[in-house]
């Protein structure tokens, strides 16, 4: 009697069949065995099996196998019987058709791709962090511009190596035809009042000649004169006046109508606190061999009547996050354990993931998060007149004219500094050392101090203006209001090692027609991707309704620029680094508590690090305080 396992089942199934060798070997029995005779048993034995395995049909006969091997590994269900033909095989897995479809799709997903990736991409990322920007080499956004293909290239900026250029993609006069022209409405205006002139003309001529009429007569030909006047005059704009009259709408004017505000991008770190945070779920935890401290965040969740897994795996450099449904899990899907496992075998993580039970897990997890979620930003903003090109001449601007100073109202309130008790950027509110006014904002749920070029110190014998570089150099987001028609910007004019991102806004100084219109660019640093709202939806702007459309744009650029900004190699290695250490208290508490049962001690002052845990602060929480 010889057994051998159902090739259906699973590896680790229970179940097996047994042959005898009279069904496999004909004749076995009928000689008394020689001494040679295992050996020419084992051979035929052999090829028995494999010819066995090879004619297997695709169909599933229980007179060669158990009926336990012919359940469905996902939902139970018996497939014997009139239900043999819906048994299908995956791999070692027997389902039922309809999870196989489910297995067999979830196979080539993006995110049980992103789950077998996890630990290279980590060590990807750990090992990209830790070299310099120049040895990387970091791919252009399709949002980038380039002369190859755009005619307005570079868009009033001046190309710098090492920095992209976003791109508008529409002609300014013909692509965006809700924005007034200056051009076309000077000369619209003008052809106007040549008309208006010569319909004078005309009624002077016509009363001269019909004195004798009545007077009343005189002015009803006046007015089918004008009216015939101003059909002919539409007729010969028709051109122009349905761009005035009848602005068709951009999809920045349709989202603002529709929302009233624009997208924020959202950062990892939001993750839990929008999906875990607050609700049934479990935290399980190791500390792998390569990755080393792992959490792995899961959720039950019903979407569209199906049963779905939420799953949040963190390391110190990569975080995933997705659904899988739960039927292409490997495990049953009523044992969380068995459903940890496999996914801990997808990810390849070793030792194998352990169940945290520290009650307070989730608002560790949660400030781990917060670290990272700045709600607190200082954004740079100068002030460049026509013709000015190097530093010097930026930073010595001392004066602000009528048109920056409309702009300044629209990013923000003009404070005063001395007594001021919220967000204040890095700025003195004490002593006045590092000037009287600034500008400040509070956007939707974000504190924003902005420092103003012209608003910090001025010293004239220090060419190099410090006192104004020593915090404009510091932010990573600069808006530039440049008020000029010839000059054109390079962010190499202001070096700096933060700053990544700078929203060029230019403005005439010969426009003296209302409402103001700004045109917006955007160069950024190669290492930073793309953000919202792009400039090819709409790059120029009018000030109606006091400038909201144009401040709730900017403000979202700027932060979205921001955000963008942390991925770049400096402040990710920054993140890293706090990432690391919490991590690893957070992974030392859960597995002490798993050993020994002893819960930690409570936090001193409301910190992250427990007592007796206590390390430097990193560089990233001074750049947050």
């Amino acid at each position: 009697m010889v057994s051998m396992k159902c090739p259906f089942a699973p590896l680790n199934g229970p179940t097996c069949f047994h042959f005898t060798l009279k069904h496999l070997i004909p004749n076995a029995t009928s000689h008394p065995p020689s001494a040679r005779e295992p050996v020419r048993l084992a051979r035929l034995f052999t090829g028995q099996l494999s010819q066995f395995s090879m004619q297997q049909s695709s169909l599933y006969d229980n007179n060669h196998y158990h009926e336990e091997c012919l359940r469905c590994n996902s939902c139970g269900i018996n497939l014997s019987g009139i239900t043999q033909k819906r048994a299908r095989r995956f791999k070692n897995q027997i389902l039922c058709d309809l999870h196989f479809a489910d297995v067999a799709l979830m196979e080539c997903s993006d995110f049980m791709n992103q789950l077998r990736s996890f630990k290279p991409q980590s060590l990807g990322c750990a090992v990209a962090r830790r070299k310099s920007s120049t040895t990387l080499i970091f791919p252009l956004p399709p949002q980038s511009c380039s002369d190859e293909f755009c005619e307005e290239y570079p868009h009033q900026l001046i190309p710098t190596p090492g920095y992209w250029i976003e791109c508008s993609r529409q002609n300014q006069n013909r692509g965006n035809p809700n924005v007034w022209d200056e051009q076309s409405e000077s000369d619209f205006q003008e052809k106007e009042e040549e008309d208006s002139k010569d319909d004078e003309d005309e009624v002077d001529d016509d009363d001269e000649e019909n004195e004798d009429f009545d007077g009343n007569e005189g002015a009803r030909k006046k007015k089918r004169k004008n009216h015939a006047n101003i059909q002919v005059c539409t007729e010969e704009d028709e051109d122009r006046l349905p761009r005035i009259c009848e602005p068709t709408k951009t999809s920045i004017e349709e989202q603002w109508e529709k929302n009233g505000c624009f997208e924020l991008t959202s950062v990892e770190q939001e993750t839990y606190e929008k999906y875990l945070f607050g609700t049934e779920h479990w935290n399980y935890f190791t500390n792998d061999e390569d990755l080393g401290p792992v959490i792995l965040s899961l959720k039950q969740e019903t979407l569209n009547g199906r049963d779905q897994f939420r799953i949040l795996v963190r390391a110190i450099s990569y975080t995933v996050h997705g659904l899988i449904p739960a039927s292409c899990v490997f495990a049953d899907r009523y044992n969380r354990e068995e459903v940890v496992r496999s996914l801990g075998k997808e990810i390849n993580l070793s030792p194998p993931l352990t169940l945290g039970q520290l009650p307070d897990t989730p608002e560790e997890l949660l400030k781990l998060d917060q670290v990272f979620i700045k709600s607190e930003l200082k954004v740079g903003v100068i002030y460049v007149k026509e013709g000015q090109y190097t530093e010097e001449e930026i930073l010595d601007n001392n004066d602000n004219s009528a048109l920056f100073e409309e702009f300044l109202q629209i990013l923000g309130e003009k404070v005063r500094l001395k007594g001021f008790d919220k967000y204040k950027g890095g700025l003195d509110t004490v002593h006045d050392l590092t000037g009287l006014y600034s500008v400040y904002t509070h956007w939707r749920g974000i504190e924003i101090m902005f420092h103003v070029g012209t608003l910090l110190p001025y010293e004239k014998n220090d060419p190099q203006k410090l006192q104004r570089k020593r915090h404009i150099g510091n932010d990573i987001v600069c808006v530039v209001f440049l008020e000029g028609d010839n000059t054109h910007f390079s962010p190499s004019c202001i070096k700096s090692h933060f700053l990544h991102t700078f929203i060029v806004v230019r403005c005439s100084p010969r426009s003296k027609r209302k409402p103001t219109r700004y045109e917006v660019s955007v160069i950024t640093r190669d290492e930073v991707g793309a953000y919202k709202p792009y400039l090819w939806e709409q790059s120029t702007f009018r000030k109606l309704d006091r400038g909201a459309m144009f401040r709730e744009w900017m403000l979202t650029k700027v932060v979205n620029g921001e955000r963008a900004s942390y991925s770049a190699p400096k402040f990710a290695r920054m993140q890293e680094r706090t990432r690391s250490q919490m991590l690893e208290d957070i992974v030392a508490n859960l597995q002490n508590h798993a050993e020994t049962g002893q819960i930690p001690k409570p936090y001193r002052r409301g910190s992250w690090r427990p007592i007796g845990h206590m390390r430097p602060s990193s560089p990233l929480l001074d750049s947050v305080r």
